[in-house]
Parts: structure tokens; C-alpha cells; sequence
């Protein structure tokens, strides 16, 4: 018998003989594991925009994550309002109709929805205008007339027809990142991202007029029933409370940065986003006395 016969006869007697084992280990009962939850997921892919709905339900709105999601500023349940990949928003508004009315940032639309889906019912989504990459931050005003801006990926003041009929009109560019804004009457109050600025633009002569300065990077400003300014500087993370007559600005108080909006409830209340912490923050205007309503552990 040659040696290479003898090996192989040899290495086949072995795996005859370990063969009983290996199928003894192969038919065994896999171990029982279980899987356990360390840390909660996040409602929202990031926050972005605001609004809060006639009943004070607060709602956000999330790019990444392309919902939007209703919290309860009491218990801080969250719910899916309009769900992906239509509820893409950076900002929304509750239009005077009803509507929820929001900019799709990366798609470069802006839509709608029956006031209906603030009831848990089905409803098409609209397209009210395309073709705006950017797409950032809208509002109506008193007079039912809507107007969007373009940041980031252009910079630039639209008005929008609320029927979707006609296509976007350009009213200004070039203005600095107007961003999160807001209009009573027919002036248009917000922030310049690029330039540190908040700023007024009167809708009946477009032209921007500046009013106050020293923030590192504004993302949003909001009104009070007084009409002092309440804007955000998401460097600082500092919320601050101006004057606009003056631009003589205080600190109501200040969060971690990377605050995005902000949103004021019938009372008074201010709501803020953070982006970075997937998170919605409730402030008393007087004492500056904050609570987290919702937030993510991993946002």
C-alpha cells in the first residue's frame, strides 16, 4: 500500500469517526436569547419646523425623517400626522382653511393637506408649487396670501398660490438666508442666517430693511401678541426676546445650539426645536422657565 494511500485511508477513518459529534452539535437546540431595548428610539429623524394646531397640539416636522408628528405638550405622546415620504418638512403652518401647508426642503415643494389629517383621517396630499430646491420656510398673511423663502440651496422670496393654479412668483433674492419667518399684517419679520440679522420686509414693496444684529447664526423669529420679536440664535443657543423698534435685544434663556424654530401657542408659550437633539422645548415667556417636551436620546 503506497503512503498516500495509507493517509488518505487514515484521514478517512477520522472523519468517520467525529462524524457522530458534528451531527450531534448541528441538530442541538439553538441557546434561547432574548433582545433587550437600551435606549428608546426617537420620534423624529431631527426637527425642524414648528406649528401649534387650534387644540395646542404642537406639531414638527422632520426632513430626514420626512414626517410630520403631533406631540401633546402635556404628556408628550407623539403621532404621525402625515407620514413618509410626503411628510417631508423643514417648516410648516396651519393655513387660514385648516390645511397643514409645508415646504418639502429636498424636493423643492411645497404641500398640503386637509386640516382632516389633524383627525387621524386619510387625505391626498396637494402640490401647491414646484422645482424651488431649498424650499425652507413659508406663512400666511392676515389676508390668506402665502409666501416661502429659499435657503441653503438658493436664497430667494416667493409667494405661492394656496390653490396650486399658478406656479411660485419670485419677489426677492439675494437676501442673506431669510429663514424661519413670520406675517402680521403685510410686514414679514425673520432672520438673515448669513448675516447675524433679523430683518422686516414689507410685502406690498419688497426690499429688506434690518433691524437688529449681534446673533452669531438667527434660524428663526416669531412675533408675541405685543409684538416684540422672540428669535433664536442656533450658535448659542440662546433665545432671545427684541425689541423692533430699537433691536434691543434680551435673553429669555438658552438651550444647547442647534436650535432650528419656534412656534408661540395662543397663551403665550414658546415652543423650539433642536435639530441636533430631536427635541421640542415648552418656555414660559415671563420666566424664561423651560421643560423638555419631547425629546431623543438618539436623534
Amino acid at each position: 500500500m503506497s503512503l498516500s494511500l495509507k493517509r488518505w485511508l487514515a484521514a478517512g477513518v477520522a472523519a468517520a469517526a467525529l462524524a457522530p459529534g458534528l451531527a450531534a452539535a448541528q441538530s442541538a437546540p439553538v441557546a434561547e436569547w432574548q433582545l433587550d431595548t437600551i435606549i428608546q428610539p426617537s420620534p423624529f429623524r431631527g426637527v425642524h419646523g414648528l406649528a401649534v394646531a387650534p387644540d395646542g397640539e404642537v406639531l414638527g416636522g422632520s426632513v430626514v425623517g420626512q414626517q410630520i408628528i403631533g406631540v401633546d405638550p402635556v404628556s408628550g405622546k407623539a403621532r404621525v400626522i402625515v407620514d413618509r415620504p410626503a411628510g417631508q418638512a423643514d417648516d410648516l403652518v396651519i393655513a387660514p382653511d385648516g390645511r397643514i401647508v409645508w415646504t418639502a426642503f429636498l424636493s423643492g415643494e411645497v404641500r398640503a393637506i386637509s386640516g382632516d389629517a389633524l383627525q387621524g383621517k386619510a387625505a391626498p396630499v396637494q402640490v401647491l408649487a414646484t422645482g424651488l430646491p431649498g424650499i425652507n420656510s413659508l406663512d400666511f398673511d392676515d389676508g390668506g396670501r402665502l409666501y416661502a423663502t429659499r435657503v441653503f440651496l438658493g436664497d430667494a422670496l416667493y409667494e405661492i398660490d394656496p390653490t396650486g393654479a399658478t406656479p411660485a412668483k419670485q419677489l426677492l433674492e439675494g437676501m442673506g438666508g431669510l429663514n424661519g419667518f413670520e406675517i402680521r399684517g403685510r410686514t414679514l419679520t425673520g432672520p438673515l442666517w448669513f448675516k447675524g440679522k433679523l430683518a422686516r420686509v414689507n410685502l406690498d414693496d419688497p426690499k429688506v430693511e434690518a433691524f437688529a444684529e449681534g446673533f452669531k447664526v438667527p434660524a428663526a423669529a416669531n412675533l408675541e401678541a405685543d409684538g416684540k420679536v422672540v428669535a433664536l440664535d442656533t450658535v448659542t443657543g440662546e433665545v432671545k426676546r427684541v425689541d423692533p423698534m430699537t433691536g434691543a435685544a434680551t435673553v429669555i434663556t438658552k438651550l444647547n445650539p442647534a436650535l432650528d424654530n419656534l412656534a408661540i401657542g395662543e397663551d403665550g408659550t414658546i415652543y423650539v426645536s433642536n435639530m441636533a437633539e430631536g427635541a421640542i422645548f415648552q418656555i414660559d415667556p415671563k420666566t424664561g422657565g423651560t421643560h423638555t417636551i419631547i425629546k431623543g436620546d438618539l436623534a
